[in-house]
Order: C-alpha cells, then structure tokens, then sequence
C-alpha cells in the first residue's frame, strides 16, 4: 500500500507541475497583452505649425520689475495681440516667426492674454498670469 501512495503522490505532483506550466505559458501568450496596454505615442503631422509658443514670462512668474519683455514665437508674419489689464497692443511676427514685446505691470496679479491670428484665419489663445509686488523676497 506505501509503494501505491508514493507513486500516486508522484503522479499527482507531475500532474500538477504540467497543469501550472500550461496555463502560466498561455497567461504569458494571451494575458499580458490583453491586461496591460502600451501607451503610443501621438504623432504630430509635419503639417500642423505650431500657432503659438510662448517663451517669457512664465505662467503664475512672481516679478518685482514693473516692465516685462513677452518673447515667444508663431509662424512668419501671424498677427500678434497682447492684451493686459491696461493696455491692447496689436504687433506682426517676423519672417522667422518671433516677437517680442514690452509691456507695463499693474500692482497685483496681471492677466496676460496673447492671442496668433495666421494668414489662413486660424488662431491660438494663451493666457499668463504675472504677480508684480514692490517687495523683496
């Protein structure tokens, strides 16, 4: 009776070994692909421009200088409006595409809004806001 129960325990292991391999190699063949997914990344046409590329001043910039210069960059010739709490200015980007432009704080926040109209009538907004305080920190 010993010899019969130590065979069978034996078989009873294989068995079990080629059951767990089997279904871990189908879960790596099927599973893995199924459960999780690689993000792709998104392409971005070469004929899509870029409208609007905005390099100074920083969104939320805490500044203690009252005139800030707005540097940044859309495509050749686009028509450029800045509006600030105070003052609208209306300016051309250059033949490579950049402006840049001067302009006054008010005490506070100041709400910078920038806006690109191109040629063929399609435009691109972005708003800045740019703290001025007088005091050193």
């Amino acid at each position: 009776m010993t010899k019969e129960r130590v065979i069978l325990a034996f078989v009873a292991i294989i068995a079990g070994l080629l059951l767990a391999s089997s279904i871990f190699y189908f879960y790596q063949q099927k599973g893995p692909n199924q459960l999780t997914k690689t993000p792709t990344p998104t392409v971005i046409s070469t004929n899509e421009k870029m409208l609007l590329l905005v390099e100074s001043p920083e969104e939320d910039a805490i500044t203690t200088v009252k005139t800030i210069t707005i540097k940044g960059k859309s495509q050749p010739g686009a028509l450029i409006i800045i509006t600030t709490n105070t003052d609208d200015f209306a300016l051309n980007a250059d033949t490579e595409g950049l402006f840049t432009k001067d302009v006054v704080l008010t005490a506070n926040e100041n709400l910078i809004t920038i806006t690109a109209y191109t040629e063929n009538g399609t435009s691109e907004t972005k708003e800045i806001a740019v703290t001025f305080t007088e005091e050193e920190f």
